[in-house]
């Protein structure tokens, strides 16, 4: 099971950037904003490589911050689309 955040509400908006390939993750940009927080936040969108043992890039961010690591982005919510423990896959 990967784990998801707590549901947190964003106000989004069309894509700011995204990969026109038709291979890859389909990684899309998005300004947003936080409804609980009021303010504004950048989302990323992907498709994650479904491997055991790999760990969602937002629980990467987690523990990176927990060390004290600088200058990477902080990671406010994350989780797979999906009833928790079913991720959606294709």
């Amino acid at each position: 099971m990967t784990g998801r955040t707590p549901e947190k509400p964003f106000l989004i908006a069309q894509p700011v950037s995204w990969h026109h390939s038709p291979t890859g993750r389909c990684t899309r940009g998005y300004i947003a904003f936080d409804l609980q927080e009021g303010q504004q936040c950048f989302l990323k969108d992907q498709w994650r490589t479904y491997s055991r043992g790999t760990r969602p890039e937002w629980r990467t961010y987690q523990r990176l911050q927990h060390k004290k690591v600088t200058g990477i982005a902080t990671a406010i919510a994350g989780g797979d689309i999906g009833p928790p423990g079913c991720p959606q896959r294709t």
